[in-house]
């Protein structure tokens, strides 16, 4: 059984490629974790090319089935996409690591082997937004999604986002999650998220602000995992992991790494593609080089 399993969907071949790429060059003794790629049938993000080349990385391409509405729903297919990748690694691996594809590997990110007793590890959101503030009463999302997922509220704890800086109740990052597959945990948010995501009362809220419609993947997982964890199973990864290189400018000076060089792992969203971006995003030696590389 591996220690370890990595698992994303692609969200297009660069971001594929460069994701793996970046686990070979820079991940140490976890460079060659297996890794599995999830692609909804009929998907053609990776074109067959790609799909050659991700094989002769290594990577294992996994096609699922996912219902269109939710595959037109924001984020619906990555929560599909967790749930089956945690199915299959149950007799796998011991370890689940389930990362959005615009993801980059810049060390090696031993603290992804997360220790006994604990199920999950994983970073808090990056801006509040539709969060809840740990001081405030709950408001009648989060009232709707701690009733309907029946989140104890002994497990409730404070949390800190990363951006903006401000202690909420637990909301958590669904970018970068490393799970025990035997918990089902994945297969629980998964199943909690398809029967919530069209309820009446939760598309009330998408009509009243949009970014309930868009994260609403998010605030079920808080939900999912404060019902089945209590707070001493869970392990809040540094700011060195998930860290947004797209938001780095929004990030306070004093709280912003010197040079990404010593992060562990990043997203990027579309930064990359954006013009000067070396001016931006202070970055030396060969990660630099390497950067240009898969992004030029």
């Amino acid at each position: 059984m591996d220690s370890l399993i990595f698992a994303s969907m692609p969200a297009s071949e660069v971001q594929a490629l460069a994701l793996v790429r970046s686990l070979h060059a820079f991940g140490g003794s976890l460079a060659q974790t297996p890794v599995w790629m999830f692609l909804p049938t009929g998907s053609e993000m990776i074109s067959p090319a790609g799909q050659v080349t991700l094989e002769s990385l290594g990577v294992r391409l996994i096609p699922f089935e996912v219902a269109p509405d939710i595959l037109a729903f924001p984020f619906g297919a990555k929560v599909i996409a967790a749930a089956a990748a945690e199915a299959l690694a149950r007799d796998q691996a011991m370890r689940l690591a389930w990362m959005d594809s615009d993801t980059l590997i810049i060390q090696e990110p031993t603290a992804m082997l997360i220790p006994p007793g604990k199920q999950l590890g994983c970073c808090p959101v990056h801006h509040r937004l539709i969060g809840s503030l740990y001081d405030e009463p709950l408001d009648a999302f989060w009232s709707l999604i701690y009733e309907r997922c029946e989140v104890p509220a002994a497990h409730v704890f404070p949390m800190q986002s990363i951006v903006d800086a401000v202690i909420i109740r637990p909301y958590i990052n669904a970018g970068l999650l490393v799970t025990r597959p035997e918990t089902g945990l994945l297969r629980a948010w998964c199943d909690m998220f398809t029967s919530l995501y069209r309820d009446p009362a939760c598309e009330s809220f998408y009509e009243q602000r949009s970014l309930y419609r868009v994260f609403i993947h998010q605030a079920v997982l808080a939900g999912t995992t404060l019902a089945r964890l209590n707070p001493g199973e869970l392990v809040e990864f540094p700011p060195t992991y998930n860290y947004p290189l797209h938001l780095y400018t929004q990030h306070a000076p004093s709280l912003r790494p010197a040079a990404i060089n010593s992060l562990i792992a990043c997203r990027y969203e579309s930064v990359f593609s954006e013009p000067g971006w070396q001016e931006t995003l202070p970055v030396t030696g060969h990660l630099k080089t390497w950067l240009e590389t898969q992004f030029e």
